[in-house]
């Protein structure tokens, strides 16, 4: 029975779990400067060491497609919690480019077993205010990005130490694996999947709609976080440091996502995504055509604040839309969520390899336009979500 216990156990396990996921993933580049100088990595190491993760999550993903449901949600996510586990503990014993690139990839597998499993958990809930719940889940996600550049500033003091921060990312996911223990299985089982539900799934155009969403979302993402620190290196001024405009992103981020978890379902869910992406294209349109760097620093915030809600409100719509196809969906959209981190990043590498990073407010402002049409497609669809209404589905 799905006691009033077992689902705050669940959402202990959901959190734990997620915020040890979200630092697991940004904790890569913040290692960077350690790995080279203590270890000799080159640039072009260091970027396949901050790949790997992402590699180790889409083929984890992808895999796992045509299984979700097929699994349990207990296995996948309990897999997932100890490959990471065991992937960051080990890396403190390893000076190896090879070993910490391999255990890097696990460490991906996990998180993308972890992810799904998670996600798919929330998807398949009823009864729930699923902006609030989408928006809750994320913004753990995204306290826990915060928190491992947070924790290498820290432990900047103390260089000698540096090996711990793989040590303090498996704390979290401890204590989530720990929740998940007292969960009785058949408070997450396998859920009942329709004959045809699938095929009925892919056969609906607004699925590829939800996955470009996904797909122009983490794009932006990816290359907000990876591309502003050289763009306002570019600029050379001394206001703050470039690494603190990352920070900046990923604070506004985790707050977006919080004011989401209140206000999305109170305004409805499809009008509070169209209009947070409608403030993202005009905010990036401003950078562009005003590329003042005291401004852009408030530009930076303001597009963090509101591009915050537009993954978790995706996600909420297509739970909705689709309940007898929930955990499938969610996969299929986070193939296409992980794809959206490695290639418009890496074009854009391209690109500002010849013209330069002033391109970035260009770039983001056009991503921006074609997601707010996409956004305004899937809004459209669910300009109000009420937990009544998702019970009916």
């Amino acid at each position: 029975m799905n006691s009033p216990t077992h689902q705050k156990a669940v959402l202990v396990m959901q959190y734990a779990s997620l915020f040890g996921s979200g630092y697991s993933i940004s904790m890569a580049g913040p290692l960077v400067p350690y790995l080279r100088a203590e270890l000799g990595f080159s640039l072009t190491q260091s970027g396949y060491f901050i790949s790997s993760i992402a590699v180790g999550s889409i083929i984890s993903i992808a895999v796992l497609l045509g299984l979700i449901h097929r699994v349990s949600r207990k296995r996948l996510i309990g897999f997932g919690n100890l490959a990471m586990v065991l992937s960051l503990v080990l890396s403190m014993f390893f000076n190896s480019f090879t070993m910490l690139l391999a255990l890097g990839f696990l460490r991906g597998i996990g998180n993308g077993c972890t992810q799904l499993g998670v996600q798919t958990v929330e998807s398949e809930k009823t009864n729930i205010s699923r902006g609030r719940s989408m928006g809750r889940l994320h913004m753990t996600f995204s306290v826990g990005a915060i928190s491992a550049p947070a924790v290498a500033g820290l432990i900047g003091f103390f260089p000698e130490t540096w090996r711990f921060i793989f040590l303090i990312g498996a704390i979290p996911i401890l204590f989530g694996s720990f929740a998940l223990r007292t969960i009785p299985d058949s408070v997450m089982p396998i859920p009942t999947r329709r004959a045809g539900s699938r095929g009925g799934v892919l056969r609906a155009p607004i699925v590829y709609v939800m996955a470009a969403v996904a797909f122009l979302f983490v794009s932006m993402e990816a290359m907000l976080y990876g591309w502003v620190p050289s763009y306002w290196e570019e600029l050379n001024v001394g206001l703050v440091a470039p690494a603190a405009l990352a920070l900046i992103l990923a604070v506004t981020l985790a707050l977006g996502r919080l004011l989401s978890s209140f206000f999305a379902d109170r305004v409805g869910v499809g009008r509070y995504l169209i209009m947070i992406s409608t403030i993202v294209v005009l905010a990036a349109g401003i950078w562009s055509f005003v590329p003042i760097p005291a401004l852009t620093i408030a530009i930076i915030a303001v597009i963090g604040v509101a591009a915050a809600g537009i993954f978790p409100m995706n996600m909420a719509i297509a739970a909705h839309r689709f309940p007898e196809a929930a955990g499938f969906l969610t996969n299929f959209i986070l193939i296409f969520a992980s794809l959206g981190g490695m290639i418009l990043p890496s074009v854009f590498g391209l690109l500002a390899e010849t013209f330069g990073t002033s391109l970035l407010p260009y770039t983001i402002a056009v991503v921006g336009l074609v997601l707010l049409l996409a956004t305004f497609t899937v809004g459209r669809t669910a300009i109000r979500i009420d937990p009544e209404a998702a019970d009916g589905g």
